[in-house]
């Protein structure tokens, strides 16, 4: 019969425990010349019971990642903009040639623009003219990468016109040839 969720999180942590106290309480009786065999097992056993648990929580994450998948699209959809629209984060969808193809409604707390204002605009032309080199070199490391971020900050110009500080990082989608960023204002510390 399968153990439920918190039967296992029961007996793991009741096997964690005997382990520990196990280890107390023989450590000082166990002869010198066999400390190293008897700190092997005891290491072996803790890290047998760390890879069921991480294990377990695979599962676990595997499972919701799959119950989201099988939603229906619109569902599916309605999900992902949930999640977008309420991060902190200003997230943004760029075609490759930089014209803003989504904008979160973060963006306008942070620089003033409602995300209408902002798509179909070329985002590079927000850019501080000194930053855009480097900004454009990310963009190619991130497309000649796709599977690693690229963060870079630079300065972008606010709806008032002053520049900001942001942060980006940023990654290339292969199929539609996307550039997802998110983006934040980098604050002084306090």
């Amino acid at each position: 019969m399968p153990m439920s969720d918190s039967s296992l999180d029961d007996y793991l942590e009741l096997a964690e425990s005997r382990l520990a106290s196990f280890q107390r309480r023989y450590t000082d009786e166990v002869p010198f010349s066999a400390r190293p065999l008897f700190d092997e097992i005891l290491g072996e056993l803790g890290v047998a019971l760390w890879q069921l648990r991480i294990s377990r929580d695979d599962a676990e994450r595997e499972a919701r990642v799959a119950e989201r998948d099988r939603l229906p699209t619109a569902e599916r959809e309605a999900y992902f903009e949930a999640m977008v629209e309420n991060a902190p984060d200003i997230v943004t969808v760029l075609e490759a040639d930089g014209n803003v193809r989504f904008e979160s409604r973060a963006v306008e707390p942070e620089l003033g623009y409602g995300p209408d204002e902002l798509v179909g605009r070329n985002a590079f032309e927000l850019i501080h003219h000194e930053d855009l080199p480097e900004v454009l070199r990310a963009v190619e490391r991130a497309r000649g990468d796709p599977s690693r971020p690229i963060t870079s900050r630079f300065r972008f110009r606010h709806r008032d016109g002053s520049w900001q500080p942001l942060e980006s990082v940023a990654r290339y989608v292969v199929g539609p040839g996307w550039f997802v960023v998110h983006s934040r204002l980098c604050r002084a510390p306090a």
